[in-house]
């Protein structure tokens, strides 16, 4: 048989989860609205949950908008202000301000898109904590099937501190977005976390399903 780019999607898909912790899965969810406001200029609103599936407590909502403009036909350049409500381990909530400035560019390559995504992040506690700085890399591979109807792809992201001065955590990411109209699609997709924290390495998973309306 023949091993073509969406079979290797699909064992990437179930390979995920089965090699993350269990006690550790997640679920995470989304309603997005996205759309072009002016030429080359497209805004974007995201309400999101997340959920830990292991005693089924709510961890965080947030709230967030983001304004892009596309600088070339392949690269698009953005801004974004979010505001998380989080869960503490100690069962308190705390509120935290989210800013980041991302540049992201993207080829074509026989059937496969690339895209590098490039984001440079800042975190503001309300509980007196230090403001937390990232650089966060990524790297996606899509394959767009069914006239560009459904688009599997695979990721790798990597997170690093400026202020601790680490590479702090791996993101790994198998998904597939379906468009159901010219205005609604469902994007599933699933999260394997590696963090270098101790000698063998920590795995986490997350299983996400947003739904988009696109203006």
């Amino acid at each position: 048989m023949c091993i073509k780019p969406i079979h290797i999607v699909a064992a990437a898909a179930l390979w995920f989860p089965l090699r993350a912790t269990p006690q550790n899965a997640a679920l995470w969810t989304s309603v997005k609205f996205t759309g072009r406001i002016a030429p080359r200029w497209e805004l974007l609103a995201d309400q999101s949950l997340r959920i830990y599936t292991d005693d089924a407590h709510l961890r965080r909502y947030a709230s967030s908008l983001q304004l892009s403009y596309a600088l070339h036909p392949q690269v698009r350049a953005g801004a974004n202000v979010c505001l998380i409500r989080f869960h503490r381990t100690d069962d308190a909530w705390e509120t935290r301000t989210r800013l980041f400035a991302y540049v992201q560019g993207s080829t074509q390559a026989g059937r496969i898109e690339l895209s590098l995504y490039e984001r440079f992040q800042s975190v503001l506690y309300t509980s007196g904590a230090p403001r937390k700085d990232l650089l966060r890399s990524r790297l996606t591979a899509a394959l767009p099937l069914a006239g560009g109807r459904c688009r599997p792809r695979l990721g790798i992201e990597t997170r690093y501190t400026l202020t601790a001065g680490q590479l702090d955590e791996w993101r790994f990411t198998a998904g597939n977005r379906i468009r159901l109209s010219r205005h609604h699609a469902i994007d599933t997709f699933v999260h394997c976390f590696a963090r270098p924290d101790t000698p063998h390495w920590r795995w986490t998973t997350a299983l996400g399903i947003d739904y988009i309306y696109t203006f």
